[in-house]
């Protein structure tokens, strides 16, 4: 199993691309009285919906050789979110770590390095240590000293420890496609047509 990044030409970006938040819950009501009852575990991940544009022939043999490559949903694909690869909040992007350990199944974490009333909004994607993507799920401001507490989604799958590293310039997660085979669509002419992918989060 090799982990490969999304090539970098831009030629390559989704046409268009549909995130699917996808929560690992149950939800059951009651025959008698209605009552409803969800419980949600760990596991839940994120998923993406892609449409690939129309590609000069050269540039989708590009593409077709990188999707070749990995060989159904043996390998993993390394993807930020392309349309929002930094916060829009005013948080420093660099030098950000856990200000404080964070047990499994935690929705709240303590950074540091933030800088001084720095804000991260909702929405904002954050990476921690150990792999996972989140999304920030209320806005939050730093105090004087550059210590944040943000309130996450999904929950820490595993604890983190104090000073691990955050990211949050083109935060990562990986990926593999949701089912062993991709049409790729041909026609006559140098243009090729446009395609869809499916892909969903994986755990390292």
């Amino acid at each position: 199993m090799t982990t490969y990044a999304w090539p970098t030409d831009p030629r390559h970006v989704p046409q268009t691309a549909a995130l699917r938040v996808i929560v690992n819950a149950r939800h059951n009501m009651s025959s008698e009285n209605g009552v409803s009852q969800t419980v949600t575990r760990p596991g839940s991940r994120w998923g993406w919906s892609l449409t690939m544009p129309p590609m000069r022939r050269a540039v989708r043999d590009d593409f077709e050789g990188f999707l070749a490559g990995l060989s159904g949903m043996e390998h993993r694909v390394s993807i930020y979110d392309w349309q929002r690869p930094v916060p829009r909040g005013t948080c420093n992007t660099a030098g950000v770590t856990l200000g404080a350990a964070a047990d499994a199944f935690a929705t709240s974490v303590v950074l540091a390095g933030c800088g001084n009333a720095k804000t991260l909004l909702r929405g904002d994607w954050i990476k921690f240590a150990n792999g996972q993507l989140c999304r920030v799920a209320a806005d939050a401001t730093s105090d004087s000293g550059g210590a944040m507490t943000v309130h996450i989604r999904h929950a820490l799958r595993a604890g983190l420890s104090s000073a691990s590293a955050v990211t949050l310039a083109q935060p990562t997660a990986l990926y593999i496609l949701t089912e062993p085979t991709v049409e790729l669509p041909r026609q006559p002419g140098p243009v090729q047509p446009s395609f869809g992918l499916d892909l969903v989060e994986v755990f390292a």
